[in-house]
């Protein structure tokens, strides 16, 4: 990566007045064409992977089209890693070293072959949270946002182990639909014993019934299945 690249990721600098116009565009390139300038000009694209337990710190340079261009040239820099999931953001950059806003980004993943998965994924849950209630069921919760997604989910799966480690991600404890526009979503589980141990997990699932693969769980949770004692009334003596 040229360190000009590099410093144009790193400072994130805007376009004045938010201009990315195709006519700014062409000026910014104009302006450049045919001289020895270090910055680019055109769309740039970066990319980060490893969505989780956290993503990459810094963001990568992959690709350029310049002006006119109807294709991003990456060269030989957007091979991916089988298993992996991608972060790409794009934004339009003048040959004086701004850039606009970075897009939107969006979420591409690879099976175990480095094949692109298809319909896209979501992204995961987020805010995971268990709360017991009463009777030895808890109310799994959790939120959902679409920044960074590659499509919305159709459906969650809850999903519960004794620890984080024993999480059973082939046996689900139920289904709970995504709705457009809703950001909180709940689940109800089914009655546990008094005292024991638990934690729940949450995955997100795309239209052919893919999961997300993140790892996130609650915090370990008790359940309590025994309501308090009924307390006893010694004494009953009347005033006169």
């Amino acid at each position: 990566m040229t360190s000009a690249v590099k410093q144009l990721i790193e400072t994130r600098d805007l376009l004045g007045f938010g201009d990315t116009s195709a006519d700014t565009m062409a000026l910014g390139y104009g302006l450049t064409r045919g001289m020895a300038f270090p910055y680019p000009a055109g769309v740039v694209v970066l990319r980060r992977k490893k969505l989780y337990p956290v993503p990459e710190t810094y963001w990568h340079f992959v690709g350029l089209a310049r002006l006119g261009d109807t294709t991003i040239d990456t060269g030989d820099l957007v091979a991916h890693d089988a298993d992996q999931a991608y972060v790409y953001s794009a934004a339009n950059v003048l040959g004086n070293g701004f850039a606009s806003v970075w897009s939107n980004p969006i979420r591409l993943d690879f099976d175990n072959g480095s094949n692109l998965i298809q319909p896209l994924m979501p992204m995961y849950p987020i805010d995971l949270a268990a709360l017991p209630q009463g009777g030895g069921t808890f109310e799994v919760v959790w939120s959902y946002g679409p920044s960074g997604q590659g499509a919305y989910p159709t459906d969650f799966q809850v999903f519960e182990g004794v620890d984080a480690a024993s999480v059973d991600y082939n046996t689900p404890l139920g289904t709970i639909p995504y709705e457009i526009d809703q950001h909180r979503f709940t689940f109800t589980t089914g009655a546990y014993g008094n005292g024991t141990t638990h934690v729940f997990a949450v995955r997100a699932r795309n239209a052919s019934g893919v999961a997300e693969q993140n790892t996130f769980t609650t915090s370990e949770v008790v359940a309590m299945a025994a309501g308090p004692t009924a307390a006893t009334i010694i004494g009953t003596g009347q005033r006169s």
